[in-house]
């Protein structure tokens, strides 16, 4: 699932978190981090010379539940061109959807 999308150089960058976990970070379709993480993990990787680091973290508070911290060159990244509130509500209903899901094979399997 989707969680983060911007531009940077004429690049898009995308963050994807599966219900397993894993994680992966993905430059104009190129993969260039994945990792397992349930409640976040770093990932750094190079646009050109730049070093990028996206650190997403758990955040009930927020309208998708994960906020993310990305840095340039170890300096705070302001969230422009992240989804866009449309994509947010896509992002929201898909993750709602997921919920009742598990929680119907959970309790069709463990009833």
């Amino acid at each position: 699932m989707k969680h983060l999308e911007y531009h940077i150089d004429n690049k898009i960058v995308a963050f994807y978190n599966s219900v397993l976990g894993v994680e992966k970070v993905y430059v104009n379709g190129k993969k260039v981090s994945d990792k397992f993480s349930v409640f976040g993990a770093s990932h750094t990787f190079k646009i050109n010379d730049d070093v990028y680091k996206i650190e997403p973290s758990i955040n009930l508070l927020k309208f998708s539940g994960v906020m993310f911290k990305t840095y340039k060159n170890g300096h705070k990244m302001k969230p422009e061109n992240f989804l866009s509130i449309k994509d947010r509500r896509k992002l929201f209903f898909k993750q709602i959807l997921a919920i009742v899901v598990f929680l119907i094979v959970y309790f069709y399997l463990f009833k």
